[in-house]
This record gives C-alpha cells, sequence and structure tokens, in this order.
C-alpha cells in the first residue's frame, strides 16, 4: 500500500492505495480540485458546505448521466445479439430448406438414371 498526501481545494487529505492505483488517485484528486475550482467561480458567494454540496450533486448528476448510457448500450448490446441469433436462426431454416430442395433433386436425378432408355 502507497500512503499518499493528496491536496484538495488546498486542503490535505492522506490515504492508503494499493501501488498501482497511486497515478490514477492523483489525477482523481486533481480533478475533484478542479471541479470544485470551477463550482466556485460560477456559484460565486456559495460556503464551502454549499460547495461541497454542488460537488456532490454534480458528480451524482455524472455518475447518473454515465449509468443511462451504459443501459442504453447494454440495452443495444442485448438488442444486437437477439436480432443476430434470430438472423442465424433465419440461415438455419434457409440452410435446411436447400438441403431438402438438393436432396429432392438428387432423388430425381437418381430416379432419371433408373428409368431404361428408349
Amino acid at each position: 500500500m502507497a500512503e499518499l498526501e493528496l491536496w484538495i481545494d488546498n486542503r490535505p487529505l492522506s490515504v492508503s492505495v494499493p501501488a498501482e492505483d497511486e497515478q490514477r488517485v492523483r489525477a482523481l484528486a486533481d480533478e475533484l480540485t478542479a471541479l470544485i475550482s470551477s463550482l466556485r467561480t460560477s456559484s460565486t458567494g456559495a460556503t464551502e458546505v454549499q460547495l461541497l454540496h454542488l460537488t456532490a450533486l454534480t458528480l451524482a448528476d455524472e455518475k447518473h448521466a454515465l449509468e443511462q448510457k451504459l443501459q442504453k448500450a447494454e440495452a443495444v448490446q442485448v438488442d444486437y445479439e437477439i436480432k443476430s441469433v434470430s438472423r442465424e436462426q433465419e440461415q438455419a431454416q434457409r440452410m435446411a430448406e436447400l438441403v431438402g430442395q438438393i436432396s429432392q433433386l438428387v432423388a430425381h436425378i437418381e430416379g432419371l438414371e433408373r428409368e431404361p432408355s428408349a
């Protein structure tokens, strides 16, 4: 585990994270600081608590939007898989029909070969 000393909105925060996550967590802290700074600029006069609430609401909204996109993508994937299975079933049925027709033609040709020549 790595002990990180992060700075979020000019405030220190000590956290323990797996070593492989250190860069990612630092980047997240930087993104959070940028978001808070942006909200502070657009919400002049907001208290620290209000900024905290606005930050939480913004992150919750982003999370919700991503969940909606994921659900839509999953629905599209399921629809694609259903259509793909349906196409495969149609192709298999058509192949079976063609095999049946070929079998009939072979039987017909064999029957013609058995008939006595005139």
